[in-house]
């Protein structure tokens, strides 16, 4: 090392992936409901109940930085308790959405004002805990379900100013919500499932 200093080279340490630290928003949704990213975000329409075994239900909303969003990923472990229909969890903002659905038997979507991204999962109505990752970048939207690539399909831009993430009370549980403004990898994405499994 003394010889590799001296000769000005460059010594690189290793370093944790960049995204683990830096989410918009991250929610562990333990006991409390603390924003723990570097952003620290108010909370309004705070109601969220918790279970001993780390779950957490009701509603949230944070207003987010100002500007546009361009690049997200929206991840969550989710648990379905009944059958209700209604918003889960993501961005709404003046111009545009970006969020998860539940809808009747084992249909989750994830909705625009646009249209609408249709996803049948069979462990839906289950009661088993999964992940969800929803990724946009562009003009393309990827889907993992577990860790693993989902689905991608190509969207119309959107755009995102004034934006707000909400969860949404009454469709099942929740636990470790990160939201990211970037595009993470499906390795990335594998990593966050592997971190928080509930």
């Amino acid at each position: 090392l003394e010889e590799l200093r001296s000769s000005n080279a460059n010594v690189i340490l290793p370093q944790k992936p960049h995204y683990l630290g830096k989410p918009i928003l991250h929610l562990p949704l333990r006991d409390f409901v603390k924003d723990v990213s570097p952003y620290k975000h108010s909370i309004t329409g705070d109601t969220m109940i918790f279970s001993p075994d780390g779950w957490a239900s009701g509603a949230l909303e944070f207003p987010l930085p100002d500007g546009n969003i361009s690049d997200i990923t929206l991840t969550a472990n989710v648990m379905f308790i009944g059958g209700a229909r209604g918003n889960m969890f993501g961005i709404d903002s003046e111009d545009n959405a970006f969020f998860w659905q539940h809808r009747m038997g084992t249909c989750t979507v994830l909705e625009t004002w646009d249209s609408s991204y249709d996803h049948d999962f069979d462990q839906a109505m289950t009661g088993d805990p999964f992940h969800l990752t929803a990724t946009l970048s562009e003009r393309t939207i990827t889907i993992y379900v577990n860790g693993e690539l989902w689905d991608q399909t190509y969207w119309s831009p959107l755009q995102f100013p004034g934006a707000t993430f909400y969860i949404w009370g009454g469709w099942g549980m929740i636990s470790d919500v990160r939201l990211y403004n970037t595009c993470l990898s499906e390795a990335e994405v594998w990593d966050l499932y592997q971190t928080d499994r509930r």
